[in-house]
């Protein structure tokens, strides 16, 4: 049993930074990527502000990504660079979604008890899931911590 241990502590160690790695790797879904400028995208509209943010849209909400059709996705831009990606999905859709990031990122973090909000973190990126309970919809956020570093160096600034 002892000899097994370190053994066990060093698969364990393995697979936590896999699983970041390929986070950081990835840095975004969809074709996206985080820190990106809006000139580097195609497709994709100016919708707005929320909090600051300056926020596109993709031409066409429903897009299909691992065989899973996203409802809506909004892009989230600071001084210019991809700060976030809000992906909404309803029901089956949703739970086919977090079962590929459950495989590609491992369990991830439970946030609640009742185990409907989950968050992954690389060293550069994280990704936030949130579940309605009762109908099954989600909303899922890649953020970017360096831009939103800059975000929330700004925000605090106006208290």
């Amino acid at each position: 049993m002892r000899r097994a241990f370190p053994f066990l502590l060093f698969c364990c160690l393995g697979l936590i930074l896999k699983a970041q790695g390929s986070i950081d790797a990835d840095n975004g879904i969809l074709g996206y990527q985080l820190g990106a400028s809006a000139d580097q995208m195609e497709g994709i509209v100016k919708d707005g502000k929320q909090e600051r943010l300056i926020r596109y849209r993709p031409l066409d909400d429903s897009l299909r990504f691992q065989n899973i059709l996203t409802r809506k996705v909004r892009l989230f831009f600071w001084e210019g660079n991809l700060h976030s990606i809000e992906v909404k999905l309803q029901g089956a859709e949703a739970d086919k979604m977090l079962l590929w990031l459950k495989g590609r990122y491992g369990e991830g973090r439970k946030e609640d008890a009742m185990g409907f909000k989950y968050a992954w973190e690389g060293s550069r990126v994280r990704i936030f899931w949130e579940q309605n309970l009762v109908n099954h919809d989600a909303i899922l956020n890649f953020m970017d911590d360096t831009v939103h570093a800059k975000y929330y160096k700004y925000m605090k600034s106006l208290q």
